[in-house]
This record gives C-alpha cells, sequence and structure tokens, in this order.
C-alpha cells in the first residue's frame, strides 16, 4: 500500500477557512480519519471504543499540524477532533467582518455558510446571537443601522437583519444607479437661505 503525502497551507487568519476546510476535510478522508469529525456519538457501532479514540488522536494531530501556532495556542486544550473542528468554525464566524465597499450579499452568504457549518455539528445557536454576530461583523459605515437594531428592537431575529441589510442594499443600488445618491455627502447641503 502507498502512501500518499498531501501539503496544506497552515490556517491563520489570512487563509480563507472555507477552502483550508475543505483541503482538511479531503486530507482527513484520504487518511480514513474523517468519521472523527462527527464525535463518539456517532462512531460505527463495529468500531470500540479505543480503535474510535485512536482515529480521534490521529485526526487531531493532523489539525494541529495544520494549523498557525497562533491559532494552535488558542486551541491548544481541547482534546477532541470534534470540539477543536466546532472551535474553528466558530472562530470564523467572529473572526468574520465585511470590509468596506465588499458585497454585503457575499458577506451574508458566507455568515450562513459558517452557521450551516456549524449546526451540521450539532451546535445549537441562538437566533438572536447569530444576529448580534452579523450586526457586529458589519464596518463603521453601518453604525446607525446596527444601533437601530440593537436598541429599538425589542425582538431580534437574524431574518429580520438580513431582510433589512438586503432591502438596504438594494435600495442604495437602485439609487446609485438612477443617479439620486452618491457616498459623497453631497446630499446633505441646505441650499436656498443664507
Amino acid at each position: 500500500m502507498s502512501v500518499s503525502k498531501f501539503e496544506i497551507e497552515l490556517f491563520d487568519r489570512n487563509v480563507y477557512f472555507g477552502l483550508w476546510k475543505l483541503k482538511m476535510e479531503a486530507i482527513l478522508v484520504q487518511n480514513g480519519y474523517e468519521k472523527a469529525l462527527l464525535g463518539k456519538s456517532k462512531k460505527l457501532p463495529r468500531m470500540s471504543m479505543e480503535d474510535f479514540e485512536e482515529m480521534d488522536l490521529k485526526a487531531l494531530s493532523m489539525i494541529h499540524l495544520c494549523l498557525s501556532n497562533s491559532v494552535l495556542r488558542e486551541f491548544i486544550k481541547e482534546e477532541t477532533t470534534t470540539g477543536l473542528w466546532l472551535k474553528l468554525e466558530s472562530f470564523k464566524l467572529h473572526d468574520l467582518h465585511l470590509e468596506e465597499g465588499s458585497s454585503l450579499k457575499s458577506h451574508i452568504d458566507e455568515f450562513d455558510s459558517i452557521v450551516m457549518d456549524l449546526c451540521i455539528l450539532v451546535v445549537n445557536l441562538d437566533n438572536e446571537d447569530l444576529a448580534i454576530k452579523l450586526l457586529c461583523s458589519l464596518p463603521k459605515e453601518y453604525k446607525h443601522f446596527r444601533e437601530t437594531f440593537l436598541y429599538k428592537k425589542d425582538v431580534l431575529t437574524l431574518e429580520d437583519v438580513k431582510g433589512a441589510l438586503l432591502q438596504r442594499e438594494l435600495i442604495e443600488n437602485q439609487l446609485t444607479k438612477s443617479g439620486n445618491y452618491s457616498h459623497d455627502g453631497e446630499g446633505l447641503v441646505v441650499k436656498g437661505r443664507p
């Protein structure tokens, strides 16, 4: 049996998590350790606990070897593959920020992708917490929008925040296309009376 060697860049805050995750999962599959991501509760009935724990340790060490030192330091105490994987997933959710001028739709898609990955790993996420995380991932230009949602709403839901964000972007795009809107503050000038 031949052993194949696969290389993957070390995961740090500058590496796109979605692609790194896909490569890491592929390496675990190639080595037969992908079941460790699912945790003990999903182990195959014919597999002994000792065999599962050995597989889990090997998968955990493979992931450790693919993390930068700074990221590894943050998760060094995690003792299971599933636990580490969950923390890496939530790490990207906390670290997600919309760059000024970037597409809001793409940002929301990436946010939803991370949330779906966490749900697949059976993480219970509070809807209001997710709404707050999405609001906090927005840049300064969304300050008033964020404050309106955080302080004027009794019940905050992720669906409401996403809907309002997408509606805001749609309106801004339409105003920009029609020439009735600019980001240079020209609309703030009052003309007429001295």
